[in-house]
């Protein structure tokens, strides 16, 4: 998460914590009231404990279908989007997320000794920011035949038909 293609790195980044490592952490593990404003800063949390649901951190439609921290709006690639669909996820959309986010080739490699929670923290510490890369991306456009209608990837059990 602390390394510069990592996905989140620039989460939080207007805060005004003294350590950049807090501010992506305090933007996923503090709760709504702290951050109305989408940013978290030192003063907002408590002196000496924990921050409420520092436990139960946000998910990734909290901040990626309503832009909260600035994040990159991704209405059109989710299970219940209106271009690109993937499997359809009844119990939990976010899970249309970690099917691809989570696949080797999107995570950044790490030492966690006691390895990711979950899912959801794979990819939310390990993620691998893609934007600019190819084969992601084809000079200036999003190449979306590399997962969507490719059968040599990792992604070929999560897409559908590209619309």
């Amino acid at each position: 998460m602390n390394q510069t293609n990592s996905i989140h790195n620039y989460l939080n980044s207007n805060s005004d914590a003294p350590n950049a490592d807090n501010k992506r952490c305090w933007a996923c593990h503090t709760n709504a009231s702290v951050s109305s404003d989408n940013v978290v800063n030192e003063a907002e949390l408590p002196a000496k404990r924990h921050p409420d649901k520092y436990n139960v951190p946000r998910k990734c439609t909290d901040c990626h279908i309503q832009g909260n921290f600035s994040a990159l709006v991704v209405s059109e690639h989710f299970s219940g989007s209106t271009e690109i669909h993937t499997k359809s996820q009844p119990s939990d959309t976010n899970l249309s997320c970690t099917g691809c986010h989570n696949q080797t080739e999107m995570l950044l490699s790490n030492s966690d000794p006691a390895g990711p929670k979950s899912v959801f923290a794979s990819v939310s510490h390990y993620g691998s920011n893609k934007t600019g890369v190819y084969p992601y991306i084809s000079g200036t456009s999003a190449n979306c035949t590399y997962c969507h209608q490719n059968s040599s990837t990792a992604f070929t059990s999560e897409w559908l038909i590209l619309h």
